[in-house]
């Protein structure tokens, strides 16, 4: 605990340090990618569906997908038929360049992600050999028809030429994941052209199938770019107070303070650390929904932004037990934080404005 801790600070600490300032945190929310909706059909044209986590643009689909690790731009992993990890690249202007990646399943774009975690998978899944199709034997069951696993990817089709710079991909591949073939592998093709049939190394099958979200964000709760707010709203009990910034002018609540003593309390309004997921994330009715409402938040904090395009973003803490709080962002309540981390928290803010 006392490592992954310090790892996610010292991430955060030399985020501050580099570039425009505090990096920030994508707020947009994305629909699903490349969905498989249950009882349909799980070989349907599933890269055609509109989707606003995968860029829209037009992608060739290949047959025998070549890749790099920076060249991938999406990635949808389908287990079972449930979307259960999507990811795309969507550069904004008000972001920081650390910002670009957003993962819509099943964070809805409200965490920033781990680029390094990330990048480590998108390496593994650049391992997929489709230079060879496999040999079937007649009678074989490959799986592939009837499969629920998907793997669906946008990226830059590698043949010498691409620039794995380029914000955007030129290709796609919707990759049907069927049976193990007992010499750990999996048999594979790619939608469209499921008469060729490839081996894949099951490890790096695996290595998607089983994706914990959770190990590719950053494990603090916010991260907005301070050069992108103009002011933040943050309640405590029945008080609420307003820090803001305006060129180099800095305030509480319309008090003129230095730059230093903002940004000490700009910085420790980020830094929560996320213990875990809830236990019941992602699985609320409307009722325990409507019940949650209906609380009152320990902390509110609520950043407005300098630019139409770049979201507002609320940011609640509520009580969970003796030991933690949970939080919300953006009406997404996913996580559990310490207990004493967000009550140090609303101590420094007391004391900012005594």
């Amino acid at each position: 605990m006392l490592n992954r801790k310090l790892k996610a600070i010292l991430v955060g600490i030399a985020l501050l340090t580099i570039g425009t300032g505090i990096i920030g945190c994508s707020a947009a929310t994305t629909e699903t990618a490349l969905k498989a909706d249950a009882g349909q059909d799980s070989t349907a044209d599933i890269s055609d569906q509109e989707s606003a986590s995968v860029k829209e643009a037009v992608l060739e689909k290949v047959v025998k997908p070549s890749f790099t690790a920076e060249g991938i731009r999406a990635l949808s992993v389908v287990n079972q038929g449930q979307e259960t990890f999507a990811i795309s690249y969507n550069p904004k202007a008000y972001k920081s360049e650390f910002d670009y990646w957003e993962i819509s399943v099943p964070y809805e774009g409200l965490n920033c992600t781990d680029t390094e975690a990330i990048y480590k998978l998108y390496g593994i899944l650049a391992g997929m050999d489709f230079s060879n199709e496999a040999a079937v034997a007649a009678g074989t069951d490959t799986g592939i028809e009837d499969t629920e696993n998907i793997i669906a990817l946008q990226f830059i089709q590698s043949d010498g030429t691409e620039d794995s710079a380029s914000p955007d991909g030129n290709s796609e591949a919707a990759i049907l994941i069927g049976n193990e073939d007992g010499s750990g592998n999996y048999y594979a093709a790619v939608q469209g052209y499921e008469d060729k049939v490839y081996l894949l190394n099951k490890g790096i099958v695996d290595s998607a199938l089983s994706i914990n979200p959770f190990d590719y964000i950053l494990k603090i709760s916010t991260l907005v770019n301070i050069d992108s707010i103009t002011d933040v709203e943050i309640t405590v009990g029945e008080e609420t107070h307003l820090i803001s910034k305006e060129g180099e002018s800095y305030k509480f609540d319309g008090k003129e303070v230095v730059k230093k003593e903002f940004t000490t309390l700009y910085q420790a309004l980020q830094f929560i650390i996320l213990d875990s997921e809830l236990a019941d994330a992602g699985e609320k009715d409307s009722e325990s929904q409507s019940a949650t409402d209906k609380r009152n938040p320990v902390l509110s904090i609520v950043y407005h932004r300098s630019s139409e395009e770049a979201p507002e973003i609320s940011v609640d803490y509520y009580e969970l037990d003796k030991t933690g709080y949970s939080v919300e962002t953006n009406g997404m309540e996913r996580f559990r934080v310490p207990r004493e981390d967000v009550d140090a928290l609303v101590d420094t803010i007391k004391a900012a404005f005594k």
